[in-house]
């Protein structure tokens, strides 16, 4: 019981080795906070984010500070139009639904409200595809929306 114990207190052992992982991911948060404060680069944080956390927390290979910030400086370029485009057409979308939530009333109404949230529903999902797709694969920011797209509806995270 002591040999237990103290294999599990010891540098490569399991209590050590789950607040080093514990750690890391509270750094992650705070670097993607302030990677995010930026409204204009929260993709690129999001793409540094996953990036780091399959690389650095997941594989145990590097240094989570130096992970995150590579991908970030990385992922910058391509990231911005990508979350420029999705705040947008979320932007349009709950624009919609408040005006129809406003002026339509009885089952037309509602059923264009449900359809709109759905929509939010696949845009959201689409993006949650979009950025770990951008910090895994080098493709132009048209196939990684295709990419997210074709994920969504084929690995839906909702069912």
């Amino acid at each position: 019981m002591k040999k237990e114990i103290r294999q599990a207190f010891e540098f490569d052992g399991n209590f050590y080795t789950l607040t080093a992982k514990c750690f890391d991911l509270m750094a992650l948060s705070l670097y993607w906070l302030a990677g995010c404060l930026p409204v204009v680069t929260a993709g690129a944080s999001f793409s540094a984010l996953y990036a780091a956390v399959s690389r650095s927390v997941r594989q145990d290979v590097g240094a989570v500070s130096q992970k995150f910030w590579t991908a970030y400086r990385r992922d910058l370029k391509a990231s911005i139009p990508l979350w420029l485009l999705a705040l947008g057409a979320l932007a349009a979308l709950l624009l919609n639904t408040g005006i129809l939530l406003e002026k339509a009333s009885g089952p037309a109404g509602l059923f264009f409200v449900l359809f709109y949230g759905l929509a939010v529903l696949v845009l959201l999902t689409a993006a949650c595809y979009a950025f770990p797709a951008l910090s895994r694969f080098d493709m132009p920011v048209g196939w990684i929306v295709k990419l997210s797209f074709y994920l969504t509806f084929r690995c839906p995270c909702w069912c």
